[in-house]
């Protein structure tokens, strides 16, 4: 499972593409989110848990900008037997969702396991050696959302849910 954190770094890259793009935009704030293709969330209307100062909105924002850009690119083969077809903001939590081919990885062994799954997860998203990997951490830690994989069964639909909160992170 070790290629899993590509992921991240497909969508961080995406966020530094995005975060370029909005830096060279010229207007208001106001008139840059009528530009947006997605409803932004409203500071009025702040999700629970969701901080309402500037920096952890804009971070939000980036995150669901990368989101959108990133899921053109899936479906995604993550491991042998890991397919990653989606990835979406769910409360707190950017959520990847994952098919698993059960003829090679049991969905019983990752929830008997899942300890060690999250282990090596954070193990990944804390690599020093991948700065790329590190910046998307920070970026939803500055938007106080936490990192989750949701491994779905090709055959049994059966179905494991890792998460990582913030502070996890």
């Amino acid at each position: 499972m070790k290629k899993l954190s590509f992921l991240p770094i497909l969508l961080l890259a995406v966020l530094l593409m995005v975060g370029c793009n909005e830096e060279n935009k010229k207007g208001t704030r106001k008139e840059n989110r009528k530009e947006r293709r997605y409803k932004p969330i409203s500071s009025k209307k702040s999700k629970k848990g969701h901080k309402k100062d500037g920096e952890t909105s804009l971070s939000r924002e980036l995150i669901e900008e990368g989101l959108i850009e990133a899921r053109k690119e899936f479906p995604m083969q993550a491991d042998e037997g890991i397919t990653v077809v989606d990835a979406n903001i769910e409360g707190n939590y950017v959520i990847y969702d994952a098919f698993c081919d059960e003829s090679i990885l049991s969905i019983d062994a990752l929830n008997s396991n899942k300890k060690e799954v999250k282990q090596l997860l954070k193990s990944n998203l804390s690599d020093e050696s991948n700065p790329d990997v590190l910046l998307f951490v920070s970026t939803c830690k500055k938007a106080n959302l936490g990192i989750g994989y949701r491994y779905k069964g090709d055959t049994t639909g059966k179905i494991c849910l890792v998460k990582l909160s913030p502070s996890e992170l």
